[in-house]
């Protein structure tokens, strides 16, 4: 991995870690990963990081094992974006973002690269689309200090009212289980925007766009049931459900269908969007055919 930063007048006389740290937005981590195996430059020389940079310096910071990760292609996962610094993948329902452990190696990350790759947003094994990943430790740090705006799509039992509002409920480990969340006083904030898009009478179910003001675990899945209107197809808070629909899917109709951020290294604006899984489309489709267009605007 290479850093480079040419030194500004206002910049005149600071050690090289702290430009490379305030201005380059390395971590501590990464500045001593550097110091101890990596390479330090300035204007093609050794230098140390403690010591001053001044104005018009080239400084160039190397990391040998840092390079970007190469990528396999893999028919079942989606590159929606790929440079340098991250991907944009599209994870299909039922895959695991990141290996669970060794016995379960298979993931979205081990089919796409044998190398190190960084997840910067996960999406549970039941749920699609679009997944943030950095390509090295740098970008992964970086992308974790950007605002990223996620929105989902979900297909839900019954009708919200109102028909867009929010979901303020704390959520918390349920007792007793190290997978399992509830709503609970005691838990952390968690916050959760929806509109409702579509309303199917005959169905008694609605398409609902989410956007997470927060990121806890299960959130939309909690929330939702919370409020009297579970996923359908969700089985790990609904598994007594008798809705005709949740048979129709093996797999909670929740999906990540448009990512937006800045670029933390070029500072442009991206935008991503992708469609649901097939199946989640003929589930709408089987909800009074109707047939949404997911497009970029």
């Amino acid at each position: 991995m290479r850093i480079e930063r040419i030194i500004k007048a206002s910049e005149d006389g600071c050690r090289a870690v702290d430009i490379l740290r305030r201005k380059a937005g390395i971590s501590g981590q990464l500045s001593k990963r550097i110091r101890l195996f990596g390479q330090l430059t300035r204007n093609g020389q050794p230098h140390r990081m403690i010591d001053p940079v001044h104005t018009g310096d080239h400084l160039v910071a190397l990391l040998p094992d840092e390079a970007s990760a190469p990528l396999i292609p893999d028919p079942s996962v989606g590159i929606v974006w790929a440079d340098e610094w991250l991907l944009v993948l599209n994870k299909p329902a039922g895959l695991l973002t990141h290996p669970k452990n060794k016995h379960e190696p298979d993931s979205l990350l081990t089919r796409i690269s044998n190398g190190r790759l960084h997840p910067v947003s996960r999406l549970d094994r039941g749920t699609s689309g679009l997944v943030l990943v950095g390509r090295n430790s740098h970008a992964h740090y970086r992308l974790s200090q950007t605002d990223i705006n996620k929105e989902y799509l979900a297909l839900v039992r019954g009708r919200l009212l109102p028909l867009s509002g929010t979901i303020s409920a704390p959520i918390a480990r349920a007792p007793g289980s190290i997978i399992e969340r509830q709503v609970n006083p005691q838990g952390d904030t968690a916050v959760t925007h929806y509109t409702t898009l579509r309303y199917f009478v005959k169905a008694d179910c609605s398409l609902l766009s989410l956007r997470l003001e927060t990121g806890r675990t299960h959130q939309i899945r909690v929330h939702l049931q919370h409020v009297g209107h579970p996923i359908i197809g969700e089985t790990l808070y609904n598994g007594g459900s008798t809705h005709p629909f949740d048979k129709k899917i093996n797999h909670q109709a929740l999906h990540a269908w448009r990512l937006r951020f800045v670029h933390p290294l070029s500072k442009d604006p991206l935008n991503f969007s992708c469609h649901p899984p097939a199946d989640f489309i003929q589930l709408l489709l089987d909800c009074r055919n109707f047939s949404p267009d997911f497009n970029n605007s």
